[in-house]
């Protein structure tokens, strides 16, 4: 499949995000038009790859954002036929068979029907993409936002090393005089802006809730306020000019740290500033940002991580002699359990955003029928493609309760009690938490590797 470029991003706005059926046909009309000037060009390879994405854009969860809303079955139906009908003509059978097992799986998507279900008003939580990279694959099966981190950066450095490259000369013409640090910094601005591009209809569709792009500062800034600030307020300068817009489709992230809750606090009081606390795995996270956050609008996000939940604790539970498996599940359970809870019982508009989550258990946490506070969560499209390789409930568990027994038996985990219990964990010695260090320990690895990886000058 052709990798995105402008041309397909100019006739997805135009014909998946359509304001009317005059609209569409127009947007189809004028994309085969060009398509078949594109093959008399001797781009006939490129022309038909160009409309064989738009046709399955336009099956797939792209379409519920707007087009579905504004167009008639029939209309959509005659759009696709006439789509159809060029790549016949064309003989572009394989392109046609491309198009159909997409389709297919688009269909069968558990994360798909996720999306639509929380379109129609019968669940209420939306997911992301979390990579730079797949994005196309995650949107069409319903995802509406992306996130990154310097992880997901060093990770699109290795997978998109010509993009990386060519974003990493811009950089250096555009600023030659820039630290390696501040390259590090404007090539992450770059990098989500190729990302956050793709998001801007799904953006416009939502009036700004979704279709936006989380991005998280430097790992070497997690206990510096001033510095944090400065860097996001850079960022949304960069973002801005990048993106052309004073009101860029980007959150930022900080670890949830005290110097980040100080940060928060004066960042908050720009317009249309949307922050995320990250690298958050307890309720005693969560605490310290209830009075900075809530309220706010456009709503902040507060995450809680899984992976390193069960990481840690489970030695624990095999210690103990018990099924470690269950036991981290039941751990994790119980903490998005009372994170959620104490959100919905404060009234609060600021969202769950469950990160790394783990098998089915894990996804299924971050589901409910709550309209008055949506969650949200992030996976990689191989953990969505494996969450899609069977059927799934999509029914929510997050409330179900935790038994007297299995309370017992976490709270002989250190890790669940400073997770579970404010009073327990150590929030003015955050890096002391193993989960939260751990995973600092990795971004800071993955920016070390980025700065590496840079040109001697």
């Amino acid at each position: 499949m052709k990798q995105w470029d402008a041309l397909w991003g100019l006739y997805r706005r135009k014909i998946i995000f359509a304001e009317s059926e005059d609209a569409l046909d127009t947007g189809v009309e004028e994309l085969l038009r060009n398509a078949a000037l594109l093959k008399e060009n001797g781009e006939a390879e490129y022309a038909n790859e160009l409309v064989e994405n738009i046709l399955i854009d336009i099956q797939s969860c792209l379409a519920i954002w707007k087009l579905d809303e504004c167009v008639s079955a029939a209309g959509k139906e005659a759009a696709i036929k006439k789509m159809r009908a060029f790549l016949e003509a064309a003989g572009a059978n394989e392109a046609l068979q491309r198009v159909d097992a997409e389709v297919k799986s688009i269909a069968a998507s558990q994360f798909g029907k996720m999306a639509r279900a929380t379109k129609a008003g019968e669940l209420f939580t939306y997911w992301g993409n979390d990579l730079c990279t797949g994005v196309d694959y995650s949107l069409r099966r319903g995802a509406s936002y992306t996130t990154s981190n310097p992880s997901k950066i060093n990770l699109f450095r290795q997978a998109e090393p010509e993009k990386y490259q060519a974003l990493l000369r811009e950089v250096m013409e555009e600023e030659p005089d820039l630290s390696r640090h501040e390259i590090i910094s404007r090539l992450t601005v770059k990098v989500v802006s190729l990302v956050a591009r793709k998001l801007l209809p799904i953006y416009e569709a939502t009036n700004g809730q979704f279709g936006v792009s989380f991005t998280q500062i430097s790992p070497f800034t997690w206990n510096d306020a001033a510095k944090m600030e400065q860097e996001v307020l850079s960022w949304r300068r960069g973002f801005a000019k990048e993106l052309g817009s004073d009101n860029p489709n980007v959150v930022f992230k900080m670890p949830a740290t005290p110097a980040a809750k100080e940060a928060a606090k004066s960042l908050l009081q720009h317009e249309g500033m949307r922050l995320t606390m990250t690298s958050n795995f307890a309720v005693g996270q969560h605490q310290p940002f209830y009075e900075v956050l809530d309220g706010h609008e456009p709503n902040c996000f507060l995450v809680i991580v899984d992976c390193h939940l069960r990481k840690f604790s489970r030695p624990e539970f095999e210690a103990l002699g018990v099924d470690a498996d269950y036991y981290c599940e039941r751990l994790v359970h119980a903490v998005v359990q009372r994170c959620y809870q104490t959100l919905l019982d404060r009234g609060s508009n600021i969202m769950i955003n469950g990160a790394g989550m783990r098998e089915d258990v894990g996804i299924r946490l971050c589901l409910t029928r709550n309209a008055e506070l949506p969650t949200t969560l992030t996976v990689t499209p191989t953990l969505a493609e494996t969450f899609d390789s069977a059927p799934r409930s999509l029914e929510p568990i997050w409330n179900e309760p935790i038994s007297a027994k299995d309370m017992e038996v976490l709270n002989k985990s250190a890790i669940f009690r400073q997770a579970y219990y404010p009073e327990e964990f150590p929030w003015q010695d955050v890096r002391s938490f193993p989960p939260f260090a751990f995973m600092m320990d990795g971004f800071e690895e993955a920016y070390n590797a980025c700065m590496d990886a840079l040109p001697e000058r």
